[in-house]
């Protein structure tokens, strides 16, 4: 996907093809939190997030928004957690000490 602050400028993957590589941000709150209270700051992130300022903010920095609910949050880093433990495992990365 090519960065809304330069869409001339070719992604990594136009060259290297199934070449993926993302870093993300989002709010948890522990379990057990009372749904009132989760859909009440979920609808406060996603009204911030639809705002023009924090689009052009996050476009600045090359970032893409994405909102929705704790349920699809939830589902998108058991995702990606399965996808970068596989290419860890894959190439046998290890901590160093």
């Amino acid at each position: 996907m090519r960065s809304e602050v330069l869409p001339e400028v070719p992604s990594i993957s136009e060259f290297l093809p199934g070449y993926e590589m993302s870093a993300f941000y989002g709010l948890s709150a522990p379990r057990g939190t009372p749904a009132e209270i989760m859909e009440s700051l979920n609808k406060a992130v996603d009204e911030a997030l639809a705002g023009p300022a924090m689009h052009k903010k996050f476009a600045d920095l090359g970032g893409i928004m994405l909102g929705g609910s704790p349920v699809e949050f939830d589902k998108f880093v058991v995702v990606e957690t399965g996808k970068w433990a596989n290419v860890i495992h894959e190439a046998n990365i290890a901590l160093m000490e």
